[in-house]
């Protein structure tokens, strides 16, 4: 979830968040930041209209955060109250995206290499691969 709410800042400048997770009901901050449960994160513009609507559907929605004018993006779940710098954070995100993405991409033209060799190979006709 963390990664899903640091990146809700990275598009725009002086775009800072203020999260509190404990409404949540997880007491291990840890498991509450980087959990894998199924779950949608939404903006909303009208909390009133959003809760209201999701209410009328049976669907329970937690309001964790609000949007702040600044550069960080805070966290708090209970007692636990983690501060991150907007821009250092998405400058680490991009890196570390970009160097993912340039491993990924070798990976797949090796793939796709040695899928060609390999048909090559095995191409006896005439027919072109």
């Amino acid at each position: 979830m963390i990664t899903t709410l640091l990146e809700m800042c990275f598009a725009d400048v002086n775009l800072g968040a203020s999260y509190d997770l404990s409404g949540l009901n997880e007491q291990d901050t840890v498991k509450a930041l980087f959990n894998e449960n199924i779950a949608v994160v939404l903006q909303a513009k009208d909390d009133e209209t959003f809760a209201a609507l999701f209410s009328a559907a049976g669907i329970e929605a937690v309001k964790i955060g609000t949007v702040t004018e600044g550069t960080s993006v805070t966290f708090k779940n209970n007692a636990d109250i983690f501060t991150f710098d907007v821009p250092a954070t998405r400058d680490t995100w991009y890196k570390t995206s970009f160097l993912l993405d340039q491993k990924q991409s070798k990976t797949e033209r090796h793939r796709s290499a040695t899928i060609i060799i390999s048909i090559s190979r095995f191409n006896t006709g005439s027919q072109s691969v």
